[in-house]
């Protein structure tokens, strides 16, 4: 139960249950690996208050 509940919640940071590595072949990402992501990530946002706001760009001329 525990592997589903660390699965849905990584999926939820946008997390992508596996990638492409540089040998071509499908890799899945480990628990571990989720676990760090997941706790790197959960300082940095707050809700929707920490989102960045759209960004306008202007150019002379």
């Amino acid at each position: 139960m525990e592997n589903k509940r660390l699965d849905s919640a990584a999926l939820a940071a946008g997390i992508s249950p596996s990638y492409i590595n540089a040998h071509g072949k499908p890799q899945s990402i480990g628990a571990e690996t989720k676990r760090r992501l997941l706790a790197a990530m959960h300082g940095t946002t707050t809700g929707p208050q920490a989102v960045v706001p759209n960004v306008k760009v202007y150019t002379a001329g």
